[in-house]
């Protein structure tokens, strides 16, 4: 009944029209097949998640986890004994025992305590609470340290059981899914995962496998597909069952199924394409040969974006750092819309992204991030059937990853290449510190390119452009490796391909390096460049446009309806060669909401947020705030692209041209208009503040070091 994985990669070249490709029928995990589910189809916030190596995915069914503890200053005592008393979250009051994953910050870095089962609990009145103790070394005694402390509940017994609502199976049908074991239960022993398909009350078993996550190559995802022809015509309600082998009375469970789904093979319309999104994290277009750099630092991209496909030459950054500037190409919201501005803020429920638009759209959804700040906690996840976090091992560390996160894309496209498909890849390659492999040591050496006078200097991993664009050339190659798989597939006439950045980075042009607090073009000029079928070849296009047009022109691409909450535009028209009034001469913003800035003598300093910055064509004013009283810088882009010379120093006020004036009073009530769209789009939510312990330990450290937080 296996189904050859050959044959989904096959599909979307059989036919000239469009070719044929398996889609959703029947998502059991949708509130839609759920029994006595009424959550909402297309927001996906509450919906069920389970995480495996880095991978979250939507499940049937997963115990509840949650933050028990997160405290700074703790006293270790005497012989490094440390206790902790914690009480408990509602959601694991009524669980019967409850695992313990803990996390404890010393000597620079987090180390993993041995993970703990408490049952019965510690009550204090009717207050339920764990009281775990861990051994520290004793050499910690009468120090402090911060904790960490996750929860699990387990329900009782071993096995768990979900039968699904029937659904009659349609010819050409596919039942698609993922089983694992979450890493707390990788050492209590072997899970037996059954699956029977049952016509009323006959059932027969059509999958069986036994998983043993103490072998590392039972760890993970693993991927089934059956083949459904011997039910065609049938009302078939599928029974996943798990049982727990080991013989230890006290060992626990905690299996998962991910996504069960039922595909059909249909035909493809010629005009529906697959969409893929790349964010290359801290990318200036003004680095790119593409965007007439003078050294040769993406050969392939320059190729394949530039010569056969188009070009934005001016996309305005909605934000100066990663997290909002994503999550703005996600909604088509200004940061101070969407809400995550410091790093801290789980995205609003009442929202809606991209992904969960094309989801319920009929389209497979997946994505590759890096180094944990597209958290799926902050929101990024919603709507993506599977979303890979491809962490460091230390977050602090330089570490390339565009290899194995284009390798993971690779396996993602190869299972998935026979469906209507939307893919997200976003890698921090680029972002400092530089560390380029060693084969591109040697590029960009005597080329005749001026450097700034740190080049070679310490804390050149911070603050060379020369390794910086030795990146971007490593970045390069690794996506011509990936676009060689898409041929392999027969994905490139069928799959349109976005590239673009969130920013991009100073090198000491205007005195600070880095990115997050000035609003210069360095940091604001990001690419924006499309390939794939229907988009002109050799094309460039002038008009500034936004990370707030990405959300609906991938849309409307896909043929999609919007959520009405957009409030960027569909760049297809200007795709497609048309000139219209609404893309042009829009005020476009950004905003930098960093609380420290890096000088190029590599000084740290506290800097005033938020930073906001608004352009209309080729006109350009800053604003940076000092307390209560803001000041500000005026350019004409055409005639100084540097932003060399402040008109406002050269003898003019800010209400000495009509432009200016214009400009003052936009950016002036920049946070006002977008606080008002916010309110409007909660339709009276109560808002509520950032909570630092809703961040994992880790990318707080980082938050925190990069001056991100406070």
């Amino acid at each position: 009944m296996l189904l050859p994985l050959a044959l989904l990669a096959l599909v979307a070249a059989c036919q000239p029209d469009g070719g044929s490709v398996f889609e959703p029928r029947t998502r059991f995990v949708d509130p839609a097949h759920r029994a006595g589910c009424s959550l909402d189809s297309l927001r996906t916030a509450d919906w069920t998640l389970a995480e495996i190596q880095d991978e979250t995915r939507y499940v049937l069914h997963t115990a509840p986890r949650e933050l028990v503890k997160a405290q700074r200053g703790i006293l270790v005592p005497e012989g490094g004994v440390l206790e902790s008393l914690a009480g408990l979250p509602v959601e694991l009051v009524d669980s019967e025992r409850v695992v313990l994953v803990s996390q404890v910050y010393y000597d620079k870095s987090w180390h993993e305590l041995a993970r703990l089962v408490k049952s019965p609990l510690t009550f204090r009145g009717s207050d339920p609470f764990v009281k775990p103790s861990w051994q520290l070394p004793t050499g910690l005694a009468g120090s402090r340290v911060r904790i960490n402390i996750e929860g699990y509940g387990l329900a009782a017994g071993r096995d768990t059981e979900y039968r699904a609502p029937a659904v009659v199976i349609a010819e050409g049908s596919v039942l698609e899914f993922g089983v694992g074991v979450l890493e707390p239960a990788w050492q209590q022993g072997s899970v037996l995962f059954e699956l029977e398909a049952c016509e009323g009350e006959l059932c027969s078993s059509i999958f069986s496998r036994k998983i043993d996550p103490s072998i590392v190559g039972d760890r993970g995802w693993k991927d089934q597909q059956l083949d459904l022809a011997d039910m065609v015509g049938k009302e078939i309600s599928f029974n996943f069952t798990t049982e727990l082998l080991a013989e230890d009375d006290e060992a626990f469970s905690l299996p998962v199924w991910s996504n069960p789904t039922v595909y059909t093979m249909v035909g493809r319309a010629a005009d529906e394409p697959n969409i893929i999104l790349l964010s290359i994290d801290t990318l200036r277009a003004d680095h790119l040969g593409a965007y007439d750099y003078e050294r040769n630092t993406s050969p392939f991209i320059d190729k394949t974006f530039g010569n056969r496909g188009t070009v934005f030459e001016h996309l305005v950054a909605a934000a100066t750092t990663t997290t909002p500037s994503h999550m703005s190409m996600f909604t088509s919201l200004y940061p101070s819309s969407h809400g995550l501005t410091t790093g801290l803020e789980p995205l609003d429920p009442s929202l809606t992204t991209v992904s969960e638009l094309l989801r319920v759209a009929g389209f497979e959804t997946g994505a590759v991030t890096e180094d944990g700040w597209l958290g799926i906690r902050h929101g990024f996840g919603r709507g993506f059937n599977e979303y890979a976090e491809n962490k460091s091992a230390n977050i602090m560390a330089p570490e390339g990853q565009v290899d194995v996160t284009f390798a993971k894309a690779k396996r993602w496209l190869r299972r998935n290449a026979g469906k209507k498909f939307f893919l997200f890849m976003h890698t921090f390659q680029v972002h400092d510190p530089y560390a380029p492999p060693e084969a591109y040591q040697q590029l960009f050496v005597d080329d005749g390119v001026v450097a700034p006078e740190w080049e070679g200097g310490p804390m050149a991993h911070m603050r060379s452009p020369t390794l910086y664009d030795r990146e971007i050339r490593y970045t390069d190659d690794e996506l011509k490796s990936f676009f060689a798989t898409m041929e392999e597939l027969n994905l490139l006439d069928n799959t349109v391909f976005i590239l673009t950045s969130d920013h991009g980075e100073e090198f000491g042009e205007h005195g600070y390096l880095g990115h997050g607090a000035h609003m210069h073009d360095e940091v604001q000029r990001v690419p924006l460049m499309f390939y794939g079928p229907g988009v002109r070849r050799g094309y460039r296009i002038a008009e500034p446009v936004s990370h707030i047009d990405i959300m609906p022109t991938i849309l409307e691409i896909a043929g999609v309806g919007g959520s009405g909450q957009a409030r960027g535009l569909s760049l297809v028209k200007l795709l497609d060669g048309e000139r219209t009034g609404d893309l042009h001469d829009r005020s476009l913003f950004s905003e930098g909401w960093t609380s420290q800035i890096l000088y190029s003598d590599m000084k740290r300093g506290p800097f005033d947020k938020p930073a906001l910055s608004v352009r209309i064509a080729g006109d350009k004013l800053h604003r940076y705030r000092n307390g209560d009283e803001f000041s500000y810088e005026y350019f004409d882009l055409h005639d100084d692209p540097g932003e060399t010379n402040d008109l406002l120093v050269a003898g003019a006020s800010v209400s000495g041209t009509a432009r200016a004036v214009e400009l003052r009073r936009l950016v002036d009530g920049h946070l006002d208009e977008a606080a008002v769209v916010r309110s409007e789009l909660l339709s009276g939510r109560v808002e509520v503040a950032p909570d630092e312990n809703f961040l994992d330990p880790a990318r707080e450290e980082k938050l925190r070091a990069l001056g991100y937080i406070e």
